[in-house]
This record gives structure tokens, sequence and C-alpha cells, in this order.
């Protein structure tokens, strides 16, 4: 277990609080930070020197944008519909 550090930030971008917490990889720091993300403006998770994701809030989107890449799921070919 790796300790990360949640920092939940107001609309300028300071810091309104913080909170250690244990987790196992990036993915579940990642759930937990989302949590946190219902009180806040933006969310940054940090491990160590490292910021692992921050969550803001997308304008064109009902979901949140991250800046951290994600690996694309399976395209279908043109024209042709994907199994579900």
């Amino acid at each position: 277990m790796a300790l990360y550090r949640i920092y939940r930030l107001d609309p300028a971008d300071h810091i309104t609080a913080a909170y250690p917490v244990e987790c196992r990889s990036d993915d579940v720091a990642l759930n937990v930070a989302r949590r946190v993300w219902q009180w806040a403006a933006s969310v940054e998770v940090w491990k160590d020197s490292r910021r692992v994701v921050r969550l803001t809030p997308d304008p064109l989107r009902t979901h949140c944008r991250t800046d951290t890449p994600r690996t694309p799921g399976p395209v279908a070919p043109a024209g042709r519909r994907q199994a579900a």
C-alpha cells in the first residue's frame, strides 16, 4: 500500500482540504478522489512528488475530465457497429 495525498481545491485552485490515504494503486486513489470531488471545484491526487491526476469539471460534458491519458478502448471499423 502506498501513501497518496488528495487535495480538494476551490475555483481559484487554492487547497481547501488535504486527505492522506493509503491505496494499492493509482486507480484506487482515483476512485477515492472522485468521491471527494463531489464537494470541490477540482481535486488533485499526488503520490510523493508526482501528480497522479487532476479532476476538473468539463464545461462541454456532464462527466469529469482528467489530465492523465487513458488507453482507448477497441475501435470498430468504419461503417460497422461494434458488438455489445
